[in-house]
């Protein structure tokens, strides 16, 4: 429990989880006694914690290093054993069901990509599992096209449609707020527009990628990558295409002109064109 208390204090001074990890496991040389006091200061449940802390005990914390706190730290909190999580809503919920739905459409995911999709799931940051499977393509081999972008609108149109909650504290109270005090006035550049002339507010990101995806038809998605396979089986098959002005035995043309250009008239290569004047001398020379 001071354990606890005392990564609180670290809490309120700044430091990181990782940070108030590397701190605890230099003072009582204990890491796993040491993350897990870091885990209740967050307020993950028990079950949780220890569920996290087994699976990453054989590696990290069963038999540490000298001096490796701070980089113990960084990788407990790079897996998501700080991660908070959040309560879900049924909408959440679904939301993520449908991103499950996609994945598997996908036909392979990588391992660093299902990493971040389970701490986005975890933390409640579905905007950012939604984009980042957006910026992914499904295997056309493996997957199913259709079904990954289908599912993919479902899923934006319900993150877009629901509603923020309003925090409980942002609602009015009956007493009268103390006016603030005035401030002066500062004065205004040219640069800056008047208020009356202020751009209107742009979509948010995430709205901009739903109208995108929405404009997107799956059958010819899926064509497309047909065809980009068939190119590809097609060059696998035939090997590569020779470059401009090589022939099949890689010899340029010019070199064929060059050797062309040696051949006599009458068809025989390798003799010089005047060979017939070393046959009959001149009448003046001397030999």
């Amino acid at each position: 429990m001071r354990l606890a208390l005392t990564a609180r204090h670290l809490f309120d001074t700044g430091a990181t989880p990782a940070q108030a990890y590397a701190t605890l496991a230099r003072r009582t040389h204990a890491p796993l006694r040491s993350a897990r006091a870091v885990c209740t200061a967050l307020g993950i449940p028990a079950t949780e914690t220890t569920r996290r802390l087994n699976d990453c005990h054989d590696a990290l914390l069963a038999n540490p290093r000298p001096n490796s706190e701070a980089d113990t730290g960084e990788l407990l909190e790079a897996l998501g054993v700080f991660d908070i999580p959040k309560p879900l809503t049924p909408t959440e919920l679904a939301v993520i069901d449908l991103f499950l739905t996609a994945v598997d459409a996908m036909g392979g995911i990588r391992p660093g990509h299902q990493h971040g999709l389970h701490r986005w799931f975890t933390t409640g940051n579905l905007t950012t599992a939604y984009l980042s499977l957006t910026a992914a393509h499904p295997i056309p081999r493996t997957g199913n096209p259709t079904l990954y972008w289908t599912t993919l609108i479902q899923a934006g149109e319900l993150l877009t449609t629901t509603p923020t909650p309003t925090p409980a504290s942002n609602t009015p109270s009956t007493a009268a707020a103390p006016t603030p005090p005035k401030r002066p006035a500062r004065k205004r550049r040219k640069s800056t527009p008047p208020t009356s002339c202020a751009p209107p507010k742009l979509p948010s990101q995430l709205e901009r990628v739903v109208e995108v995806i929405r404009t997107i038809d799956p059958r010819r998605m899926h064509d497309a990558d047909a065809r980009a396979v068939g190119h590809q089986q097609d060059g696998a098959l035939h090997g590569h295409r020779h470059a401009p002005g090589v022939h099949a035995d890689h010899r340029p043309r010019d070199a064929d002109r060059r050797h062309r250009g040696r051949e006599r008239p009458n068809g025989r290569a390798g003799q010089p064109r005047h060979q017939h004047q070393r046959c009959h001398p001149h009448p003046d020379d001397p030999r």
